[in-house]
């Protein structure tokens, strides 16, 4: 696929973004009471829920963030931030600064258990908000950073994180992941040294535990000390999303990118399969556990695809074209609400969602907005 192809699909995601998603979810979107819709109908209607899972809260504010930073209505994107903002730092956040489960929309959390996946994205929603001109969430980024080594940090012989507090039984590799994500917000935005040194350790974690030794693909869950683990399977779209992830660490840093990620993207290629499916799960021996489809997988794969055309690998651009065209039919046309998606196709192709959840908007943002950048489109 020539420069053409792929900006001529940059401008269809910018039209749908500007036109469609982000306005719905600035309308439609918002709680009258707090914070933002955990989902809404298949007709745009609000879900009738008395929670929101803390992590689509922080989601929802780096959507904005970086709707604001792509070029769309100012105004109303800090409107947005600071709406969110709102429920996420007087809302979301335990004594100890470290961020719940799940908030009530009445007020305060309904679910307080620690976790290091929520608490990633609050620090990478409150980096994005500072990066925007947000003061207030610049100080409570820190100090949401200063929770996670307080109190969530392992010793060193042990290695990463605690996944939740009380400390789980099954180490997972997903909550490093956004962490490291998080890390590399919180460098970008603040200029925090420590924030990098927090991602180049949880890199290294990857290098040293997340990897099978002898195929070089991510494994997903461990037993205490790093055992195996009845979990354990493998996600072509997680692979996809650390090779993309790795690039950009090295972007902010000029360091070479590791060469985990060589071995990353061609064990995700292995398992996609026709069209660039990017099915759910896989066993540890690459046999298929679960063909269902999540528009997640997609948008990291063209991520990655993205990543690998701008440094010299020739096969990516045909990849690029292959995966937005899956993402864009299946999921974001095929919606029955403009700037809608439909989330989820089950094992037979047959679409499966039942609502639209908000959590999938930082999927499709982040990697329409990765097109827009190498289509050079303002």
């Amino acid at each position: 696929m020539d420069t053409n192809g792929i900006a001529a699909r940059a401008r269809k995601a910018r039209n749908w973004m500007f036109e469609d998603a982000f306005e719905l979810w600035s309308t439609a979107g918002v709680h009258p009471r707090l914070g933002f819709h955990e989902r809404l109908q298949l007709d745009a209607a609000p879900a009738d829920d008395e929670t929101s899972r803390v992590r689509v809260q922080a989601r929802q504010v780096f959507c904005f963030a970086l709707a604001r930073q792509l070029g769309w209505n100012a105004a109303r994107a800090d409107e947005m931030i600071a709406h969110g903002l709102d429920a996420l730092i007087g809302h979301c956040r335990r004594d100890d600064g470290l961020y719940g489960r799940r908030m009530a929309y009445s007020g305060g959390l309904a679910d307080a258990t620690a976790d290091l996946y929520d608490t990633s994205f609050a620090l990478l929603a409150l980096s994005w908000a500072a990066r925007t001109g947000h003061e207030r969430a610049a100080k409570a980024a820190r100090d949401v950073s200063d929770a996670v080594e307080a109190h969530l940090r392992r010793p060193d012989e042990e290695g990463g994180y605690r996944e939740a507090l009380p400390a789980a039984g099954t180490r997972l590799q997903n909550p490093h992941m956004h962490l490291f994500e998080a890390s590399l917000g919180q460098y970008e935005a603040l200029g925090d040294a420590d924030a990098l040194q927090r991602a180049r350790r949880i890199e290294a974690l990857l290098e040293q535990r997340f990897l099978q030794e002898k195929t070089g693909a991510l494994r997903e869950a461990f037993a205490p000390g790093w055992g195996p683990s009845p979990d354990d399977r493998l996600e072509a779209g997680h692979q996809f999303e650390w090779v993309w992830l790795m690039g950009d660490r090295a972007r902010l840093d000029g360091e070479p990118i590791s060469g985990a990620a060589d071995g990353l993207y061609k064990n995700a290629v292995g398992l996609t399969g026709p069209g660039g499916a990017v099915l759910l799960e896989h066993e540890p021996d690459g046999t298929l556990r679960d063909a269902s489809e999540r528009t997640w997988g997609l948008t990291e794969a063209l991520k990655a695809h993205i990543f690998r055309h701008e440094h010299g690998d020739r096969d990516a651009a045909v990849r690029i074209g292959e995966s937005f065209d899956r993402l864009w039919e299946r999921h974001v046309a095929a919606s029955p609400v403009a700037g809608g998606w439909l989330d989820r196709y089950g094992p037979g192709g047959e679409p499966a969602s039942t609502d639209i959840t908000a959590a999938t908007g930082y999927h499709l943002f982040m990697a329409f907005g990765e097109l827009m950048r190498i289509a050079q489109l303002d």
